[in-house]
This record gives structure tokens, C-alpha cells and sequence, in this order.
């Protein structure tokens, strides 16, 4: 077993042994900095990197970068990888999820499902899991790429998984929310919303955030699947709501990004752009008491988490569906014309562009001293500063 697994396993146990032995009090404050807490610097194991999917890394993104390999799938990349030991796991609309070489980019198996693949992978406890456009959600060994188990849903999965202790949740097109058992693939709850869902459940402590087409913003209990409490956010919400700072953050199709209180689920700030055209399809990055969103409006907003004002904007030259990551100090996105910058999480001033030849829908993920790239004519690429 790899030495990144290996502490994997470990990390994954002592986190149970010590939710039993401290109180309720101080388990909740130490699950909620837990959760924002993201993942060794060689490490992205799922979406956004974070329970409380915070879109921030501890990668070493130095540059100018450099192709160090590419691999071409059948057919589109409509979501971001996972980088976990020596892997890189990327799910295609080929219908494939495959393995690849971090060193040099060969394949080291491929697994067909039963559909096309929008979900994006997430690597936990030695499995990888994923959800497929037919409504089938997958679990494999991460090694060999075996199927441990799969559940059936009713309808397509394109939300990536997210977990916390034994449990992982994922929510779809069938408008409903789920927490299978790990080991198993038993189911433990479901919760039924009015619209789809295309966003992935966000956790911190003992709640699970989720948002879609209805345009509610819930917050349900992790252990049964409870609402707790619930938000009217007013209009479509496609991406995933990212949690830090006692805020939950959602951007909706109605052009705002919008901050409820993540304990009482009241409005505490909104922000909308002057042109009004900021129509958000993504998940906000947050770090450093900054919010970075993209839009359809061609531009990043960096919003303050404390009153909701804009800090900074940069112009981009497509409108953006991909999320923007934070590695340290610096703001990765890619745009529909194939464009991935590096911006300043300060000042929004631009550090290092790179032009690719087709448009980039998905997240632009860092791990250790790479950069990977997925691109809509089915291509990933790994760039390095590294010789």
C-alpha cells in the first residue's frame, strides 16, 4: 500500500476515535475547522478539496509552468480530477473513469459505467466514487479500479461525491439528497427536495448544505437527513454552496452571490455587480477571508466574507463555468476560450496565462508541484515548474 494511503487510513480512523471522546461543544467547532482544512499539499482526493468545499489547496503553484504530459480521452472533460498518491483519477463523458501516472501521465486502468460521466471523482478510505448520467453511483477499489458496490438511482448523477466519518453523500436529477454507507453502498437516508440537483452537498460538523433548481438553500443533519433549516436564495442555483467562516455562500443564476448564516440560515449579505450580469454556474473559492467567484459576465469577483463588497475584479475573455481554486496565495481558473490564468488572492493582478486549444468547463486543480488542466476536446494536461 502507498505511504499517502496508508496515512489516509490512519487519519480517516483517529478522526472517529476522537469524535467519541470530546464534547458536543468542541466537537462542533472541531469538525467545522476540520472541514475547511484542506488536504496534504499532494493531495486533491475530491471536489473542491474540502468537505466544506473551500476550493483551497497547499500545492506549490510557482511558475512560468510547462506541459510535463497529456492524456486524451474519448470525449469531453466536464469535471475536475482527483490527485491522490501516485493517481490521477478523471471521469469522462467517454464514459470511462480513469487512473493515470501523476509521473508521466500512462494509464493505469480505465473503468467503463454505465453512462456518461459528469461527476467528478472523489478518492476516501482506499475507494474511488463517482456517479454516472444513467443514475448509477460507483464504488471501486482504488488500486486495481475493481467495483466494490453500486447503488441505483433514480435518475443522472452529475454532482461529484463529498464525506465525512463512514458516510458519502451525493445528490442528483432525481431531486433528492443521499447518504450511502462506505463499506457497503447500504443506504442510510434520503432527502427529497423540488428541483434537481446539479451541486455537490457541502459538510461541516453534523450539517450537510445543499442548493439546486428550486432555489432553496437547505440545511439538513448528517446523521438522519433532518431539515434543520432552509433559505429561499430566489433563483436556480447550479453549483455547490462552499462554507467557511460561519458562512454559507451560494452564487445563483439570478447574477448574485449570496451569504446566509450557516447555524440560523438568515441573509447576512448579497452581492450583485453593478452590470447585473454576473449569472454564477460555479462553486466561490474561500480563503483568507476572501471570496473568489467567476461569471457569465466574463469576470472574477473577489468578494470580502465580512460585508460582501467586491475587492477586486478581473476581466477574462469568455463567460466562466469553472470554479476558481485558491492555492497559498494565488487564484487558478480557466475560462470557455481555453485561457487559464493565475491571478494575485490580493489584488486580482494577473501572475501567468496560458492559452490551451479548446475551452475549459471544469476546475483547474493543483497537487504538490502540478497543475491539471481538462479540456472540452477530451485532453488532460499536467503542467509543472518543476524540470
Amino acid at each position: 500500500m502507498k505511504l499517502m494511503s496508508l496515512m489516509g487510513q490512519i487519519h480517516f480512523g483517529w478522526k472517529c476515535w476522537l469524535r467519541t471522546r470530546i464534547s458536543k461543544w468542541s466537537r462542533s467547532w472541531f469538525w467545522i475547522l476540520l472541514a475547511c482544512w484542506p488536504l496534504a499539499a499532494g493531495e486533491w482526493s475530491h471536489y473542491r478539496n474540502s468537505s466544506a468545499l473551500t476550493g483551497v489547496g497547499s500545492a506549490h503553484v510557482d511558475y512560468p509552468l510547462v506541459e510535463k504530459w497529456q492524456f486524451q480521452t474519448g470525449a469531453a472533460i466536464a469535471a475536475p480530477p482527483a490527485v491522490v498518491d501516485d493517481g490521477v483519477y478523471v471521469a469522462s463523458t467517454d464514459g470511462f473513469l480513469y487512473k493515470l501516472n501523476i509521473t508521466d501521465g500512462r494509464m493505469l486502468w480505465r473503468y467503463r459505467a454505465s453512462g456518461r460521466l459528469k461527476s467528478g471523482p472523489g478518492v476516501w478510505a482506499g475507494r474511488v466514487f463517482f456517479g454516472d448520467e444513467l443514475g448509477i453511483f460507483h464504488a471501486l477499489d482504488s488500486e486495481t479500479g475493481l467495483v466494490v458496490w453500486r447503488f441505483e438511482s433514480a435518475d443522472a448523477i452529475y454532482a461529484a461525491p463529498n464525506f465525512i466519518d463512514d458516510g458519502v453523500f451525493f445528490a442528483g436529477y432525481d431531486q433528492r439528497v443521499y447518504r450511502l454507507g462506505l463499506k457497503r453502498g447500504a443506504l442510510l437516508w434520503q432527502f427529497q427536495t423540488q428541483g434537481f440537483i446539479s451541486g455537490t452537498p457541502s459538510l461541516v460538523a453534523d450539517q450537510l448544505y445543499v442548493a439546486g433548481s428550486d432555489g432553496r438553500l437547505r440545511c439538513l443533519n448528517t446523521a438522519d437527513g433532518q431539515l434543520n433549516w432552509e433559505a429561499n436564495v430566489g433563483s436556480v442555483v447550479q453549483g455547490s454552496p462552499a462554507v467557511a467562516l460561519g458562512l454559507v455562500l451560494v452564487g445563483s443564476f439570478s447574477g448574485e452571490l449570496l451569504a446566509y448564516g450557516a447555524v440560523s440560515g438568515a441573509l447576512v449579505w448579497r452581492y450583485r455587480p453593478i452590470s447585473g450580469e454576473m449569472v454564477v454556474s460555479g462553486t466561490p473559492a474561500i480563503a483568507e477571508g476572501i471570496a473568489v467567484v467567476g461569471g457569465w459576465d466574463r469576470q472574477v469577483h473577489a468578494v470580502s466574507m465580512s460585508d460582501g463588497k467586491m475587492i477586486w475584479r478581473y476581466p477574462v475573455r469568455t463567460k466562466l463555468d469553472a470554479s476558481p481554486t485558491i492555492n497559498q496565495d494565488k487564484v487558478l481558473i480557466g475560462d470557455l476560450s481555453g485561457q487559464v490564468v493565475i491571478l494575485d488572492l490580493y489584488s486580482g493582478s494577473r501572475l501567468w496565462v496560458m492559452k490551451f486549444p479548446t475551452g475549459i468547463k471544469t476546475d483547474v486543480v493543483a497537487a504538490g508541484h502540478e497543475v491539471f488542466v481538462c479540456q472540452e476536446n477530451g485532453a488532460i494536461t499536467c503542467l509543472s515548474s518543476m524540470p
